[in-house]
């Protein structure tokens, strides 16, 4: 990513605040984004035998779209799942699990290192 995207960024998170800054992110590191969120698809979901499988199987849900939220057509029920799954210490830690296998992955791993150091 280069820097001017990390200054733009940056300056996102200065002028509109935090989501502002992931968005722009999410926008410029799209691959790494992707990455992120489907990791954690793939830890939540698990084909299937993931702790929100059930809860996210719907058309909307995050088992089909990874990314979705409850403003975007996921259900409030999986977005309870992810709340109580995609937590600090839980089985789809963002940091632990779901960590190991983004900062093994170079879109992944820039994505993460920048919203977390920018965004805050």
């Amino acid at each position: 990513m280069s820097s001017s995207v990390v200054s733009q960024c940056t300056d996102d998170d200065i002028i509109s605040g935090a989501q502002a800054c992931v968005n722009c992110y999410q926008q410029n590191c799209p691959g790494g984004a992707n990455d992120f969120f489907k990791f954690i698809q793939n830890c939540v979901c698990n084909s299937g035998s993931g702790p929100c499988a059930s809860q996210c199987a719907g058309a909307n849900d995050y088992c089909t779209t990874a990314g979705c939220n409850p403003n975007t057509g996921c259900s409030k029920t999986c977005s309870n799942c992810l709340d109580t799954y995609v937590a600090t210490g839980k089985q789809c830690d963002p940091a632990g699990s779901i960590g190991t296998c983004c900062n093994a992955d170079s879109n992944c791993s820039q994505y993460v290192n920048g919203t977390n150091t920018n965004c805050q």
